[in-house]
């Protein structure tokens, strides 16, 4: 196969090119605009505020300040994280156990947990393993229906335990991996192009919203609902257990998650009955990822 040279080459890799310069440029002068412009707000809300008192006059700054310097990426966005929290100490928004002890609730350590976990997974592999194993079982990877729906239940069922972005993050790649092999085939052999058809879109959604809606089977499935159960706690004084959360949620999960199949079914009807070297693929994946 000749390798493509010369002025045709050079043109046509021409407009990548001119993007990455285009978007570096960008990026370097949106952050020499909002690192000044930051600190000119924070002055601004601090001087004209007069209407809050002190302490909430503080934090609208700093509020404004975080909110510039993270749009416009003047600085890194921990950096000016970190920096927000200490800013609020030095200014009297509140005192340093309160400013810095939310660092240390239990939420925080449930949340760091969560990527330690997801990132566990995707170094040695187990969540390739998992999908795999599973899209393997006998009758599921030759059906476009069967694939998308286990795609759902693995989102779903790895998201209650795993934060939602890096279920989807995991299992992208397997659901991509699979079109691409099936789109080939069918190619190959005069079918449709599936790359880009009503099936592929499904697997795409299925996997997104099924991991949304499983998310909500345990209350560590999703940070935010870790913190609506704080808030609920101290309100009313009542402790929401493990269990019980499991227990409220999961029938309301199966109803989301079977509506969520017929209406991805309905509005992506797949074009062909049978999905041709998704088995194939699946197996040959399996072996690469075998311990």
């Amino acid at each position: 196969m000749a390798v493509q040279s010369g002025p045709r080459a050079d043109a046509a890799e021409a407009p990548e090119a001119d993007r990455s310069t285009g978007t570096s440029r960008f990026d370097t002068v949106r952050a020499r605009i909002g690192l000044p412009v930051g600190p000119l707000g924070f002055l601004a809300v601090l001087l004209l505020a007069d209407g809050l008192v002190w302490p909430q006059r503080a934090l609208a700054a700093v509020f404004v300040l975080v909110m510039v310097w993270w749009v416009t990426e003047a600085l890194p966005l921990a950096v000016t994280a970190v920096f927000a929290v200490l800013l609020c100490v030095f200014l009297g928004v509140a005192d340093e156990e309160t400013v810095l002890g939310a660092f240390g609730t239990d939420t925080i350590f449930v949340f760091l947990g969560g990527f330690v976990i997801a990132r566990a997974m995707s170094v040695h592999g187990l969540d390739r393993r998992i999908a795999l194993r599973a899209l393997s079982v006998p009758g599921i990877a030759g059906s476009p229906v069967r694939t998308m729906i286990a795609f759902g239940v693995l989102a779903a069922a790895i998201s209650a335990f795993v934060s939602n972005t890096a279920t989807v993050a995991m299992l992208l790649p397997i659901g991509i991996g699979i079109v691409r092999s099936v789109s080939t085939v069918s190619t190959r052999e005069g079918g449709p192009d599936l790359s880009r058809s009503r099936w592929a879109t499904s697997v795409m959604l299925m996997i997104a919203y099924g991991a949304s809606i499983g998310g909500l089977i345990t209350p560590v499935g999703a940070p935010h609902q870790l913190i609506g159960r704080d808030l609920i706690e101290s309100q009313t004084g009542r402790t929401i257990g493990f269990v019980e959360w499991v227990t409220m949620f999961l029938p309301i999960v199966l109803v989301m998650f079977v509506v969520l199949a017929v209406l991805l079914l309905l509005l992506n009807r797949p074009e062909v009955t049978r999905l041709e070297g998704a088995a194939e693929f699946v197996a040959s994946s399996g072996r690469r990822w075998a311990v």
